[in-house]
């Protein structure tokens, strides 16, 4: 664990520690600075503590809590930087890689039966579209459809979905003729 990382963990402790100390009553909390109250509102948030019960622990009022909250929420607000978009991306990437993993390994155990194996297979699926999906919307991954309307739209033309050709393997594959819908092509007078 780095450095940074030892330090936070120590002051966590030490926090963790101050608050047991203050329970016990070991510690008066209005003997506290205003800095170390407020880490310990962060803390005790964190910990899913109420306002109220905040305010109890710290022997001070509700609204001196939300203001420590308030503080807290400045510090920890996130100022937009694309480098820390990508590394998130990547982040998500590599969790949901492990998850699908994890799920393929167990889809192919011998302990699994036939309907776990399909859940499992199903869950890793579901995985990936998900984060295709997410990946989308962060704007790391394009659709070809996106692309083509974004460049279109661009030129001024409006946009018009491409025709899909569906080419069947085997005869037996595709419907009868009478159900397959006929398109005629319209001939341009340009």
């Amino acid at each position: 664990m780095s450095k940074k990382g030892n330090k936070a963990k120590d002051q966590e402790q030490s926090l963790l520690d101050i608050i047991q100390q203050v329970k016990t009553g070991q510690i008066d909390p209005n003997s506290l600075d205003k800095e170390t109250k407020i880490q310990l509102t962060e803390l005790l948030r964190r910990e899913a503590y109420t306002v109220c019960q905040i305010a109890q622990i710290l022997k001070t009022s509700d609204r001196t809590i939300k203001r420590y909250a308030k503080i807290v929420r400045k510090r920890n607000a996130l100022t937009h930087h694309p480098e820390f978009t990508a590394e998130f991306a990547g982040e998500l990437i590599a969790s949901a890689e492990q998850s699908v993993n994890r799920l393929i390994r167990l889809s192919m155990s011998k302990d699994i039966n036939g309907p776990g194996k399909i859940q499992a297979e199903s869950a890793a699926w579901r995985i990936r579209e998900r984060l295709t999906k997410l990946l989308q919307s962060m704007g790391h991954l394009d659709s070809q459809l996106q692309n083509a309307a974004t460049d279109l739209s661009h030129k001024g033309a409006p946009f018009i979905p491409p025709k899909i050709d569906v080419h069947f393997v085997s005869v037996k594959d595709a419907p009868p003729k009478d159900t397959m819908p006929v398109q005629e092509e319209k001939k341009s007078n340009v």
